[in-house]
């Protein structure tokens, strides 16, 4: 494996002015020039795919199905920016005054391994589309792909190369970025490092945009089917191996179809597959078809083991999986709880794998207020052929996106983010690219 060199503490501020003085030019780019420029990134992406889902695969153990679906998305999200970005920072025009959408200077980029190329870029993008320029800090368990990120933005034709600078190294590194001279900071990842990070923005009153932990629940009314829905929301749950911040994490069922859903839950665990991503020396399809790789490093195996214990030993029934899978490597399958309450952490904690605990519930309020009894409001989702009624449950679900018979983000132009704990601004969106800009209004005075 090649060596890849950190970056000196000291050098983090230096990157910092270099930034500074890069977004001077750039951000004197007419918004048009900018998103012209930036939508090369389609092409960009596509000349570099093989490298691009090799360095997400070998960062963090991704299926190649599942990676080469992750650039898919990006490059949508790309496309969609592109097309938008002057109709979304046009001026407005409210009572005689103009307001102008105008850059901060320089954001502060620190995004996890979870979706590498993905989520780097849902920040890096409108903040470089608004015309600042970006220090970008990638998760210390997907150098590869932010290395990759950053070579491509610098070889587009036009772009003003220093307007990205990037940080390799770890927790030290992110620490003395957020307290340095930027304007923005946009993160994802815990709920806790969201939290520090806000504590050490407070001397310069940064900007903030936070994407942090999520418990996401899904409740399945007695109408719903059963089949697929059960099957739906365990892979949903099982998805990049479980690390994935709105995964359904509990499922509250209605009574009378709970047995049906664990048992449709039970059948789909076992058609999981599960092994290792990436092999540069085999040359069969098997890799294509993998569900399942490793967890990402040996503390996120360690969290599942946790909690798992921990709700065991309240009283939980383990249906499938539980243990770690006797291989090389971080693997863990496929696991269903029953029996689980409040009072155990993984109800109240992000256990951040393939575990999906599913408790009965008498009533549709019975389980919004299940699903409510949490510190993190990210995303939730209802399950029901009545359209009227899951638009109700919907409107009293503590989160920041709900979906009706789906689960996660909305589409492209809907914005992104969470409640409560779970995240202040919003990403993927018009209101993910003014969060970039300082709003400023202009009036004229009859003198």
């Amino acid at each position: 494996m090649e060596d890849i060199e950190e970056t000196s503490l000291s050098e983090i501020n230096t990157r910092i002015t270099a930034a500074r003085e890069a977004q001077v030019h750039w951000g004197l780019k007419s918004v048009g020039e900018r998103a012209r420029i930036l939508n090369g990134l389609v092409e960009s992406f596509h000349q570099h795919s093989e490298d691009l889902v090799a360095a997400i695969m070998l960062d963090m153990g991704k299926p190649r199905c599942k990676s080469i679906f992750e650039l898919k998305i990006t490059t949508d999200l790309v496309r969609h920016t592109a097309a938008h970005a002057e109709e979304w920072l046009a001026q407005d025009f409210v009572a005689g005054s103009t307001i102008l959408h105008q850059p901060l200077g320089v954001a502060a980029v620190i995004s996890p391994w979870t979706f590498p190329l993905y989520i780097s870029c849902t920040a890096i993008l409108p903040a470089l589309m608004a015309g600042n320029a970006v220090v970008y800090k990638p998760s210390e368990y997907a150098i590869r792909t932010g290395l990759i990120i950053v070579d491509i933005f610098r070889g587009l034709d036009g772009f003003e190369a220093d307007a990205l600078q990037i940080l390799v190294g770890g927790k030290n590194h992110g620490q003395r970025l957020v307290e340095g001279n930027v304007d923005i900071v946009a993160f994802t990842g815990s709920t806790a490092a969201g939290k520090d990070i806000m504590a050490r923005s407070s001397a310069r009153l940064h900007r903030l945009v936070l994407e942090l932990g999520g418990l996401d629940a899904a409740l399945v009314l007695r109408d719903a089917e059963v089949e697929n829905v059960s099957a739906w929301l365990l892979r949903s749950s099982c998805y990049n191996s479980g690390q994935v911040c709105c995964a359904a994490k509990r499922v509250f069922v209605e009574e009378p179809i709970y047995d049906a859903f664990v048992a449709g839950a039970l059948r789909e665990a076992q058609k999981l597959t599960i092994g290792d991503p990436y092999n540069p020396n085999d040359d069969s399809d098997i890799y294509d078809n993998v569900d399942m790789g490793p967890l990402v490093a040996a503390f996120q195996l360690q969290k599942v083991e946790e909690l798992l214990k921990d709700a065991v030993n309240k009283g939980a029934h383990v249906l499938t999986g539980g243990k770690r899978l006797p291989r090389c490597g971080y693997f863990f399958p496929p696991t269903i709880l029953t029996e689980v309450h409040g009072g155990m952490r993984l109800m109240q904690e992000e256990p951040f794998g393939p575990v999906l605990p599913i408790s009965p519930i008498r009533s549709w309020e019975d389980g919004v207020a299940r699903a409510n009894e949490t510190r993190f409001g990210l995303a939730a989702s209802v399950w029901t052929r009545d359209l009227e009624l899951a638009k109700e449950v919907a409107a009293r679900l503590e989160v920041g996106v709900v979906g009706i018979n789906s689960h996660g983000p909305g589409p492209h132009g809907t914005p992104w983010g969470g409640a409560k704990e779970s995240g202040v601004g919003r990403v993927n969106s018009r209101d993910g690219l003014l969060g970039f800009t300082n709003t400023k209004v202009v009036t004229i005075g009859n003198l």
